[in-house]
């Protein structure tokens, strides 16, 4: 009875130690001998995934290979798409309508289509390392930031790369600023009554001063509008008066065109002189103070017309 049950004991120590060997075995041949099949894939995807961020990190060009790009476009491109890629004959290949165009591609497909189909007299001329220069140059203009590794040209590698805004320099669109409430109107001042305006009764001109412009009148101005300002054009009358909103409007005339041969050339003292004289005889009353020059601004508010004259228009 012992001997047996000795020897089912050994049995189980036997088929316990041959299972834990294959399990051990086992083991070492999956570490071996990786997987096939799904899990494998998604690995390889992981890896790519790592490997495009690195060279989105570290950019896809040097600044050297860029440089030999921008000579090369120069040569090449920029007779039919501008000096600054910004286009011509041939599509622009800077700013949003590279990005409409390009966004979302690979640098393979860039790089293909240029080397088929540029430079347009004579397409695929250039070496494969030439069109790959170029690309890096176009890349370059478009904010892609440069690295330490030339951009290769095989097919591989150039499709793992995508024309994305993300691997760009380019700084991020700032959010809007909150837009602040607008402030309530405030109310409307009311409207101030207007000053009266300077009485005719007033006078405007000093007698000694009509007198001055009288003597000023004949030797400048009697020769073309008459001794008695009868002539062409008449200073005197309604129609005379009609053409000119205020005193200061009538000044300005006289200093614009008189004398006729020199307009301007007299003083502006003489010329409200000359003023206050065709003043005097369109019937404007006298006053205890001279028409002044030096206050130009009084003029505007010494309204003309027939209703601000105090009389019919004195004699010669």
């Amino acid at each position: 009875m012992t001997n047996r049950s000795n020897r089912i004991a050994k049995r189980w120590f036997l088929l316990v130690g041959l299972a834990v060997a294959a399990f051990v075995v086992a083991m070492v041949a999956t570490l071996l001998w990786p997987p096939s099949g799904p899990i494998a894939a998604l690995d390889d995807v992981e890896h790519e995934t790592v490997a495009e961020a690195e060279v989105h990190e570290d950019g896809w060009y040097t600044a050297a290979q860029a440089l030999v790009g921008d000579d090369t476009y120069a040569e090449s491109c920029a007779q039919c798409h501008g000096e600054d890629l910004e286009g011509g004959v041939g599509p622009a290949l800077a700013g949003e309508p590279f990005w409409e165009r390009w966004g979302g591609e690979s640098v393979h497909a860039f790089f293909e289509i240029t080397r088929q189909t540029m430079p347009q007299g004579d397409p695929g001329s250039l070496s494969d390392q030439r069109y790959a220069d170029l690309t890096a140059y176009v890349l370059q203009v478009n904010g892609f930031p440069p690295g330490e590794s030339e951009l290769p040209t095989d097919a591989e590698t150039l499709q793992a790369l995508t024309i994305a805004r993300a691997a760009t320099t380019e700084p991020e669109a700032e959010a809007p600023e909150a837009e602040e409430p607008e402030p309530e109107p405030e109310p409307e001042p009311e409207p101030e009554e207007p000053e009266p305006e300077a009485e005719p009764d007033a006078g405007w001109f000093t007698s000694a001063q009509a007198e001055r412009g009288l003597e000023a009148y004949a030797q400048h101005c009697a020769e073309c509008h008459g001794g008695d300002l009868d002539g062409s054009p008449p200073l005197m009358g309604e129609a005379f008066l009609d053409g000119y909103d205020s005193v200061g409007a009538l000044f300005d005339y006289v200093v614009a065109s008189m004398p006729l041969a020199d307009p301007g050339s007299l003083e502006e003292a003489t010329y409200a002189d000359i003023v206050a004289y065709i003043l005097d005889r369109n019937a404007f009353p006298e006053g205890e103070d001279e028409l002044d020059p030096d206050q130009r601004d009084a003029m505007d508010d010494m309204p003309l017309g027939p209703d601000a004259a105090s009389g019919s228009a004195n004699g010669g």
